[in-house]
């Protein structure tokens, strides 16, 4: 049931919410690659546009309950930005589960980063988000 929740909370979200987490992603996209569909990083571990770890297509995979993305969806401009909205989404549900209201652009873009809505973010990322005036 639980994994039904990452649909349910997209078909829940104003538009203005959506569009912010599209805003979102399109900012992560510049952070992690400049926009490079090719890029790679973390010794090869990270790929595509979003410089996505294996581990990260896994959790997506888990969190919609079925074997949705492989590894090379990394590579994939469309199928990289659903895995961030999954990923984004189920963050937001925790955060609102938590504390009764959405979370702020920084703590969602820094999630990207720290793997977890809840972790201490990532100054320098956090950083790197108002450098390019995305926050």
């Amino acid at each position: 049931m639980k994994y039904l929740m990452v649909p349910l909370l997209l078909l829940s979200m104003s538009a203005s919410a959506q569009w912010s987490l599209d805003h979102c992603i399109d900012g992560l996209i510049q952070i992690e690659s400049s926009g490079n569909k090719y890029a790679v990083g973390d010794n090869g571990k990270a790929v595509g546009i979003l410089q996505i770890h294996p581990i990260m297509v896994k959790e997506c995979n888990r969190l919609l309950g079925r074997e949705e993305f492989t590894v090379f969806d990394r590579w994939h401009v469309d199928r990289s930005r659903m895995m961030c909205r999954v990923f984004l989404s189920y963050q937001i549900y925790k955060w609102r589960i938590a504390h009764d209201e959405y979370p702020t652009q920084v703590r969602l873009m820094s999630s990207w980063n720290t793997g977890n809505i809840f972790k201490k973010a990532n100054k320098s990322y956090i950083m790197k988000c108002r450098k390019q005036e995305l926050i």
